[in-house]
C-alpha cells in the first residue's frame, strides 16, 4: 500500500491491486474532486482524516466508493451496489495488504466490514 491520501495515487493502487471499479473511465480532474476521504461529506474534516490514518491500508477501496457516490446513479439500487462493491474492495485491500500476516489480516477484515455496515447507515 501506498500509505499515501493523494487520490491519484489511491487510483493507481486501485487499479493495482484490482478493486472493482463502478464507474465510467474519469479524468484526473474528477477524481481529484470525488475524494474526500473516509466517511460521509458532513463530517468534519479532522475526523475523516482521523479516520483515514488508522484505516490506511483500505484507501484505495474508500476511493473507489467516493467515485461511485459522485458520479453512480442516484437510486437506492445503486447506493447498495456501491456500498456492497465498497465491502469486497475493503476485504480485498485487507487480504492483499496483509497476506503474510494472519491476525492482522482478520483484524482487518473486521474493520473492513464494520466500515461497510456503517456506510449502509448513510
Amino acid at each position: 500500500m501506498t500509505g499515501s491520501t493523494d487520490p491519484l495515487e489511491l487510483y493507481r493502487e486501485a487499479l493495482r491491486l484490482r478493486l472493482e471499479l463502478g464507474h465510467r473511465t474519469l479524468s484526473v480532474q474528477e477524481i481529484v474532486r470525488a475524494y474526500n476521504g473516509t466517511g460521509p461529506e458532513w463530517m468534519p474534516s479532522w475526523i475523516r482524516r482521523s479516520l483515514d490514518s488508522i484505516s490506511g491500508f483500505m484507501l484505495p477501496a474508500v476511493l473507489v466508493h467516493d467515485l461511485d457516490d459522485e458520479y453512480g446513479e442516484r437510486t437506492l439500487r445503486s447506493f447498495r451496489a456501491s456500498n456492497n462493491r465498497f465491502e469486497r474492495n475493503a476485504l480485498s485491500c485487507a487480504d492483499q495488504t496483509y497476506a503474510d500476516r494472519p491476525v492482522r489480516r482478520r483484524s482487518a477484515r473486521c474493520q473492513a466490514r464494520l466500515y461497510a455496515g456503517l456506510c449502509r447507515l448513510f
